[in-house]
């Protein structure tokens, strides 16, 4: 087992410029998920559950001084203390539970065990400068409470320690994910490898330094030169949420990379004057660059070795924000892929939600998406780029695929539970959604919403679950030799080193698992490129504590193949009842056949606006059986309730028949498609009848009760078969093949799991109609497929009153027996935004009619009654239906009756 310093949390001791700071302290939370009875150390790997910047270290819990949390957590607040004056200085801290506190590693102040508020202090002598200072605490159970004090020499007292000489990392994008963190304890029963990262090299290669002494590369791009030199692009990524406006990156040319000696390696500089180059390929003689503006060409135009050239390529794109990148290009034989990154930064309120949005803001057109650009030399830069899916949010690494799609690693954020890898295909869309609400100086109207993202999310092929395989997937490569030929490797910035990871593809859902690799490399690995000797290089990067491998930021160095191997997890694939797993080497059959050395669990994620997101639905999954091949290369495992759209991690924990230990005995498979899997036969349509589902986890409605009766009556008078229940589990492809018609009748709040989720979206894709009536809108708000169902969403509602209702579409069953002004009483909903352009809206509100209208003001329109009918869904709704007067209303009625009628098709 490594020793445990380096895994964790380090100790900060390089001291930074003081211009690189500002005034506050570093706050950081780190959820145990087990009662603590004494300060432990988070692993430095862990990603907080909470961080922000702070003035002063003074918490109280009935104050919200830490956040949500309440009990079994653990505290690190950092800071630099600039001193003016050499002395003696004191500091107490005052905390419930225990505490200590660290200057320059050493302990000032100890306040061990579980108590109340008490309080300790200590003293050490400091000269001017800069001094790192570290605090940590934890809280058991009960009240919490920390406060940090300080006596500078010649003052009578303690006083809290304030901001006028504490100083934190300048504009840090602060990184955080949800989920219980590993602590020094958990290394009892934890390995490299095992629980924790690799901390080494694998064993079928050896890491090469490929960096002379003095050269720092903070590596964006790689490439070979038409000379068989390499080229290495480097610039100094800055995560402090200030746009840089000049460029900023060089590219140099290393030669001698077979020297005995690192330093015998020969860099030379061939070009300067790149703007965040993170992407090259080389196509004939010329090189290919992605900058922030666009892909550049460059051309040795008098072949002396330096590039003189540099031309927009191809572009079009705004880049108007510290976080828009372009990555790439990748060249597939005829056409360059690249991708772009979104925004960070504004803040707002997300109209699906109504939560606050802290990392995500406006973009202008085609941010998030992927693109391919043509070779051709007759078209203009913008005419050489087409924009193929949208919804991705930080796409580091792409892979086209011979057959026109592509793969591309997706980093954490907003509408990003975790990292993953999608399997990208031409007018598909993956989830992250571009604010169009948020006002900026910049965008006075908003921001434009990602490419199609009026259709449905696409799931990923992998899920990387968050501090667990992966914190920040970049490069891919496929694996074209050797024994993982077919397979990927993808390098890991955060969490730093090189993935593996197999794909399969189940009734046309790619899907698949990846596993730990390889290690021991200096830095966190940004970019990979093959040699022709079969050596992978590893680029390396990383810039301030978020965004770093454990504080590095530069490295660069080739993991070369010794034609050793180890016994390992070859790949992983479904079978109908749980999966098969194969290894490099035949398993010692005796282990393999204890289904007791197998663990698993399942789980699922929901997308918010929020930064990351917690595991839903975690839950150990029973091995039922498991069986060895003949040959003993492969295990077949069967699990009991595994369910689609889930993360499955499984554990193995085998040696081969040789004796040696599995390298890694862990892998994360994402189950789209369970291989096999039978849909209901789907009854003849006239057969098919109406659901009607109230269930309620927020406010309930009164006129729930009248209004399935009156629903259920109309449905007979249209002669439909009707049902009416608040029990989500018929949210399965055999209940609900059953239906043509789901009405959601004020249903509130998050109503429906996962599992019931995908029967939903697959009972829609086949045919199915959604109608929603009233507080079908204050529904399932981080769902985003219901979002672009429903249409819109609640924000508010003044008193019950008359109002006017403008018909302005009449040629439809359900307004057609209206007039062109039809006045009722009901709840008047405004919506957080107004439905998009696939909706039809069929009445509006007259705001001048009522009291406290407050829509139209920010929309420019209050609609009131919608409809959509396309390739994403078939859907109604119509805000009315509050009292239980409504449903004995002959006007209202008969607008509800012919919803069901278009919804059923009885006009068709």
């Amino acid at each position: 087992m490594p020793v445990l310093i380096p895994l964790l949390l380090a100790v900060q001791t390089t001291t930074p410029d003081l211009a690189e700071l500002e005034p506050g302290f570093s706050f950081r939370i780190y959820q145990a998920g087990y009662p603590l009875e004494r300060v432990l150390e988070p692993l430095v790997d862990e990603v907080p559950n909470l961080d922000e910047r702070r003035s002063v270290i003074d918490c109280v819990d009935e104050e919200g001084g830490f956040g949500d949390f309440d009990d079994w957590f653990v505290v690190v607040a950092t800071t630099w203390l600039e001193i003016e004056e050499a002395g003696e200085y004191r500091f107490q801290t005052r905390s419930d539970d225990g505490s200590y506190l660290e200057i320059d590693g050493e302990r000032v102040v100890w306040n061990s065990g579980v108590h109340a508020v008490q309080s300790r202090d200590g003293a050490i002598d400091l000269d001017e400068g800069l001094h790192a200072l570290r605090l940590i605490y934890f809280e058991n159970e009960g009240g919490a409470a920390l406060h940090l004090d300080w006596q500078p020499p010649g003052a009578d007292g303690f006083e809290l320690l304030t901001d006028s000489v504490a100083r934190t990392e300048a504009g840090v994008t602060r990184v955080v994910a949800p989920g219980v963190k590993k602590f020094a304890p958990d290394l009892g029963s934890l390995t490299a490898g095992d629980g924790l990262a690799l901390e080494t090299a694998h064993p079928g290669w050896r890491v090469e330094n490929l960096r002379p002494e003095g050269f720092e590369p903070k590596v964006g791009a790689l490439g070979w030169l038409p000379d068989g030199r390499l080229g290495v692009a480097t610039f100094d990524p800055k995560n402090n949420g200030v746009e840089l406006t000049e460029p900023n990156g060089t590219l140099w040319a290393l030669s001698n990379l077979d020297a005995d000696d690192a330093d015998a390696i020969v860099v030379e500089e061939v070009a300067t004057g790149l703007y965040h180059p993170l992407g090259m390929e080389r196509v004939g003689d010329d090189l290919f660059i992605a900058e922030r503006d666009g892909i550049f060409r460059l051309r040795d135009a008098d072949g002396d070795g330096t590039y003189e050239t540099h031309e927009l390529f191809a572009g079009g794109w705004i880049s108007d924000n510290y976080h828009h990148f372009t990555f790439g290009p990748k060249f597939d034989g005829e056409y360059l892929h690249a991708s772009l990154s979104t925004s960070i930064g504004s803040g707002g309120e997300d109209p699906r939600s109504g939560s606050m949005i802290g990392l995500n803001g406006p973009n202008p057109p085609h941010r998030g998406t992927w693109m391919r650009i043509s070779m051709d030399e007759s078209l203009s830069p913008e005419d050489r780029v087409e924009y193929l899916a949208g919804g991705f949010r930080t796409p580091n690494g792409i892979l086209p695929l011979p057959d026109g799609t592509a793969l591309i690693a997706d980093n954490q954020g907003a509408w990003r539970p975790s990292s993953r890898i999608d399997h990208a295909r031409p007018g598909h869309f993956y989830g992250h959604y571009n604010e169009t609400h948020v006002v900026t100086a910049s965008y006075p109207e908003g921001g434009t919403p990602a490419l199609h993202s009026d259709r449905p999310t696409s799931p990923p092929a992998l899920i990387l679950p968050q501090g667990e395989i992966s914190n920040s997937p970049s490069d891919i490569v496929a694996i074209e030799n050797g024994p993982f030929a077919g397979q990927i490797y993808f390098s890991e910035l955060k969490l730093g080193g090189v993935r593996r990871a197999f794909l399969e593809e189940v009734e046309g859902q790619m899907q698949g698992g990846v596993v730990r690799f390889c290690q021991g490399f200096e830095g966190g690995a940004n970019r990979l490129l093959w040699s022709e000797d079969g050596s992978l290089i590893v680029g390396m990067t990383g810039e301030q504590a978020s965004w770093s491998w454990r504080g590095t930021q530069f490295g660069l160095q080739r993991m070369v193949p010794t034609g050793g191997g180890a016994f390992e997890i070859f790949d992983v694939t479904a079978t109908p009842t749980g999966f098969r797993m194969r290894f490099t080497e035949p398993v010692d059959s005796s282990l393999a056949a204890d289904r007791t050395r197998f663990e698993a669990r399942q789980w699922g994620y929901h997308a918010t606006a929020q930064y990351g997101g917690a595991k839903r639905h975690e839950e150990s999954v029973e091995v039922l059986d498991v069986r060895v091949s003949e040959d003993g290369f492969a295990v077949d495992i069967d699990l009991e309730g595994l369910e689609e759209q889930r993360c499955v991690w499984i554990r193995a924990d085998l040696a081969s028949a040789r004796g040696e230990r599995i390298w890694s005995p862990e892998v994360w498979y994402t189950l789209n498609r369970i291989p096999g899997r039978t849909l209901p036969e789907t009854p003849p349509f006239e057969d098919r009848g109406v659901l009607v589902f109230s269930k309620t986890s927020g406010f309930r409605h009164d006129s729930i009760e009248e209004g399935a009766g009156a629903l259920m009556g109309l449905c007979t008078n249209l002669g439909l078969p009707c049902d009416w229940t608040e029990d989500s589990q018929v949210f399965n492809d055999t209940t609900l093949a059953q239906y043509r018609v789901v009405v959601f009748l004020s249903t509130t709040g998050d109503i429906l799991d996962l599992q019931e989720e995908a029967a939903f979206e697959r009972w829609i894709g086949t045919g199915g109609t959604f109608v929603g009536v009233h507080a079908a809108a204050d529904t399932e708000y981080d769902w985003p497929f219901y979002g672009e169902v429903v249409g819109a969403f609640f924000k508010s509602h003044p008193k019950v009153q008359p109002a006017r209702i403008e018909v302005v579409d009449r040629d439809h069953p359900s307004t057609a027996h209206l007039p062109e002004v039809w006045t009722r009483t009901d709840e008047w909903y405004d919506y957080k935004a107004a439905p998009g352009d696939a909706f039809r809206v069929l009445m509006r509100l007259d705001e001048a009619s009522y009291e406290d209208a407050n829509m139209a003001a920010e929309t420019g329109t209050h609609p009131i009654a919608w409809l959509r009918d396309d390739e994403t869904a078939r859907a109604y709704y119509t805000g009315g239906g509050h009292t239980v007067e409504c449903f004995s209303e002959p006007d209202f009625l008969r607008h509800l009756e012919g919803a069901l009628r278009w919804a059923a098709r009885l006009n068709d």
